[in-house]
Formats: C-alpha cells, structure tokens, sequence
C-alpha cells in the first residue's frame, strides 16, 4: 500500500502537467470549424486517460494485492 501511495504522489505532478499542457494547447483548435470536433476529442480522451491513470489504476492495483492476501 506505501508502494501505491509514494509512486501516486510522485507521478501526479508530471502526469498533470503534461495532460494540462496539451488540453490547454488544443484549446484554440477547439474553437476552428474545422478541428473543433478533433481537439474536443483528443482533449475528452486525455482526461479520461489521466485521470485513469493518476486514480483508477492504483485503486485497482490495491484491489488485486487485497484479494491476493
């Protein structure tokens, strides 16, 4: 469970910042007639990824090491 919670807080930061740099970079594609439809795409899937990521998977992890034993 420390393992899960040290590399959760130790990857928050970068996972963060990089996800919020691209969707903050497609937000003027957002609003083309064209790419509007794209970035809000790209933009709903990483955040989707992200927040599987920084939540979902260590929850599921420390799930699977529970039943475990």
């Amino acid at each position: 469970m420390d393992a899960v919670v040290s590399a959760t807080t130790s990857r928050i930061v970068p996972v963060a910042m990089a996800s919020g740099t691209t969707i903050l970079g497609m937000l003027p594609l957002l609003f083309d007639a064209m790419f509007g439809g794209m970035a809000a795409t790209i933009m709903g899937g990483l955040l989707v990824a992200s927040a599987l990521t920084l939540f979902v998977l260590p929850v599921a992890y420390c799930a699977i090491q529970r039943i475990k034993g």
